[in-house]
């Protein structure tokens, strides 16, 4: 009975997802959405000026307690495999792909009888983790436009807390403020709440906290609370992704107490928290940022900031050089570094610009240190925005700390415009880096800039934001807000090119426990039957057919979504099945070898959606050059696009069938033919 109704609520949490959007990202993000920032997070409210929770709950309460991520069975996999290889091959392909698939249960079951025995042994992690992270330490290519996604946070409604200096110094106080209360355990553990009139209140922290972790769990779930996995928490600070020949490590120094700012290339530490563990007083802090700011130096000759630019065996081989030459301990400094921030001098002032999202994605290189676990970068009128390395972990708890912060830097500034910085204690709050270079480092620095320049310019990025229909508007219509989004992608790419290709939007799967994401693959039979309908069969279809078909065409996207945030896809399975395959040196089943595996797998419309108050717009590069980069979102009042593609792809071609298309949608969402209206 208690399995039955476990199964049940873990249904109805999949099914929350996909009513609210899934948690999503492309190459690798990822990301998640409006589910995090409207329903998950409900602050355990102090006015302790050192923390920004004082959660009566341990942060990692339920942690292992979490139920563990499913290995799908060989048959339901192939059954997702061959539905999503449909719309994407001629019959002559298909009936190739079906051979192998119908000989892959057979073959692949010695691999899958070992992967569940391995899964089995190691119960504090899920059988994809390891394998997925070192994927991403193993990529050569180079982090920055390849998996680094970006968030642009809403500015502070005050106008004048909108000064660079006042937003950044509010800023580092609640990002050290949101830091002491997850390292003491005091930070609310993230939970969803599909009642949280219920759930998320004092009474319940109260009911479930002399419960241990299983127990907790299954007294939470009985409230309609699922708590989320907290692994990747761990490295959100601290933790830069070092370079390595053929596979880069994640370094974590839990230690260090500063950040590390860089405006025009030049690099400086901020010391943001004191020996006895306090906070640094914001005045001190806005002093060194004011003497930051006020440094009238030229960016050097050789900013060393491209060579996070590089592919990762050349930097690697570079930061071996650069240590030689001196410059270990200053590496360290960066390295250990809370976070960093890059001060710009930039300025903004239309409300969604197309180049302060360029700066956010990549900017000209000489600012950035992409390495970092994360990178704010905060530009001269004050907009605060957010670059994340991806290798560690996928957004959630990157997002949960914008909505965290962003809140409590308007609810609790630490500093107000009339504020006078503390300058007594510059000298020890404040350090710069310098560096020695040699002949043959200035020479990489000089190949990756000319590099990373040659690639920026093949690189087109535009934006769109929609204002005749929003979240609001589908509500009503019990509609996927995420389908409907998906649809027009698919919809758009049809218009152009009268085909559907590989398409990828990942849904996290944390609800279990070390869950990253599982692939949802957004191109079916039923978004190219839409697409046909829409398109070249459009004056055959009344208003009434084509709703119908957008209908059943979203509802197929909410089931995979649901079973994606299960757990039960086929990317991470069929991954894991080959790559514990070649490990091993077991034999290679023949699906592998199959072309059209190769052709699914490679991604032509990589999409990412986000929603939330707190954030403006979120995006990411393409990760390939075949791709588009589509990161999208939706609000109760507005939708957007953000689309990213290298030449000689057309990203305005794109963006005008993009924005017919969603016109489209429209037209049928309110029983108008869209050729008719």
């Amino acid at each position: 009975m208690l399995a039955h109704q476990y199964n049940r609520n873990l249904l109805r949490l999949a099914t929350e997802i996909t009513r609210w959007g899934c948690v999503t990202q492309a190459s690798s993000v990822h990301t998640t959405s409006g589910l995090l920032q409207e329903r998950i997070i409900r602050p355990s409210s102090t006015d302790d000026p050192e923390y920004i929770q004082k959660s009566v709950l341990n942060s990692m309460h339920f942690q292992k307690g979490l139920p563990r991520l499913p290995v799908p069975t060989l048959e339901d996999t192939c059954r997702r495999y061959l539905a999503s290889q449909k719309p994407l091959l001629t019959e002559e392909q298909y009936a190739i792909t079906e051979k192998h698939v119908s000989a892959f249960s057979q073959e692949a079951a010695p691999i899958q009888e070992d992967l569940v025995a391995v899964d089995k042994a190691n119960k504090h992690t899920s059988y994809i983790t390891g394998m997925w992270t070192d994927m991403y330490l193993r990529d050569r290519r180079p982090v920055v436009l390849t998996h680094n996604p970006f968030l642009c946070y809403n500015d502070d409604p005050r106008p004048e807390y909108n000064d660079q200096l006042v937003r950044t110094t509010n800023i580092i106080v609640s990002s050290i403020r949101f830091l002491k209360s997850l390292r003491e355990n005091i930070l609310d553990p993230e939970i969803f709440h599909l009642r949280p009139k219920k759930s998320d209140t004092e009474f319940f922290r109260n009911i479930v906290r002399p419960f241990p972790g299983r127990l907790a769990w299954y007294l939470a779930f009985l409230y309609k609370a699922f708590p989320l996995d907290m692994s990747q928490y761990k490295n959100l600070f601290n933790t830069t992704r070092i370079p390595r020949q053929d596979k880069d490590e994640i370094f974590l120094d839990e230690t260090a107490k500063h950040l590390v700012v860089i405006r025009n290339g030049h690099f400086y530490t901020v010391k943001v928290v004191e020996e006895n563990g306090s906070i640094t007083p914001a005045t001190e802090i806005m002093s060194a940022v004011k003497t930051i700011l006020d440094d009238k130096r030229t960016p050097p000759d050789h900013p060393i900031a491209y060579f996070t630019t590089e592919d990762r065996n050349t930097w690697a081989s570079l930061r071996e050089q650069f240590i030689a030459a001196g410059n270990a301990d200053a590496l360290n400094k960066i390295d250990s570094a809370i976070f960093t921030i890059s001060l710009d001098d930039t300025s903004y002032p239309e409300k969604y610009p197309v180049q302060l999202l360029r700066d956010c994605l990549h900017g000209d290189g000489t600012n950035r240190w992409f390495d970092k676990s994360f990178s704010l970068i905060i530009t001269k009128d004050g907009r605060v925005n957010l670059n994340m390395e991806h290798a560690w972990g996928d957004g959630v708890s990157v997002l949960r700390f914008i909505v965290e912060t962003h809140r409590d830097s308007i609810e609790r500034p630490a500093i107000s415009p009339a504020t006078v910085p503390n300058n007594g204690n510059v000298d020890s709050t404040l350090g710069r880096l310098e560096f020695n270079l040699s002949p043959g480092v200035k020479a990489g620095i000089d190949e990756a800039k000319r590099k990373f320049h040659e690639k920026l310019g093949r690189l087109d990025m535009q934006l769109i934001p929609y204002t005749k229909f929003a979240r609001r508007d589908l509500k009503p219509m019990k509609i996927s807000a995420d389908g409907v989004m998906q649809l027009a992608i698919q919809l758009a790419y049809y218009r152009i090119h009268g085909r559907a290709v590989p398409t990828y939007e990942s849904c996290s799967t944390s609800a279990f426990r070390h869950g990253r994401t599982e692939t949802l693959r957004p191109a079916t039979a039923a978004t190219l039957k839409c697409s046909e309908a829409f398109t070249t069969h459009v004056d055959k279809r009344t208003a009434g057919e084509l709703h119908g078909l957008m209908k059943e065409a979203c509802n197929i996207h909410a089931g995979n979504t649901r079973d994606a945030a299960m757990g039960q896809g086929w990317d991470r399975h069929l991954y894991a099945l080959k790559k514990f395959a070649s490990d091993s040196n077991m034999k290679m089943p023949a699906l592998f070898t199959d072309p059209n595996y190769d052709y699914i797998n490679n991604i032509i419309l990589s999409t990412s959606s986000l929603s939330g108050e707190e954030f403006l717009a979120g995006g990411f590069g393409p990760p390939t050059g075949d791709c588009f980069g589509i990161g999208y979102g939706m609000r109760d009042e507005i939708l957007g696009f953000i689309v990213a593609s290298y030449a000689p792809h057309n990203c305005t071609e794109f963006m005008q069938a993009l924005m017919q298309s969603v016109d489209d949608v429209f037209e049928v969402l309110n029983g108008r033919h869209p050729t008719k209206s």
